[in-house]
């Protein structure tokens, strides 16, 4: 009994493994067409981020060094 339910799921998930349609093939344009718009995504987020990341640490480090010239100044 176990042994045919055992071949029966066998058979079942070898069955699921072929191959029900043709894999659509893509153009070198749909291809370029597709990464490029990823990647403008991609390149758009990383701006972003960088831009935010800048803002902060301008914050903590002008901060510092504005004030270190200015000592400067006085000094003289």
């Amino acid at each position: 009994m176990k042994k045919g339910i055992f071949i029966g799921v066998l058979v079942l998930l070898l069955g699921s493994c072929t191959k029900a349609s043709e894999e659509k093939r893509y153009t070198a344009k749909e291809v370029k067409q597709a990464l490029d718009s990823a990647k403008a995504t991609k390149v758009s987020a990383m701006k972003k981020e960088a831009e935010k990341d800048l803002a902060i640490r301008s914050a903590i480090e002008l901060k510092p060094l504005m004030d270190s010239l200015e000592r400067q100044q006085k000094k003289k």
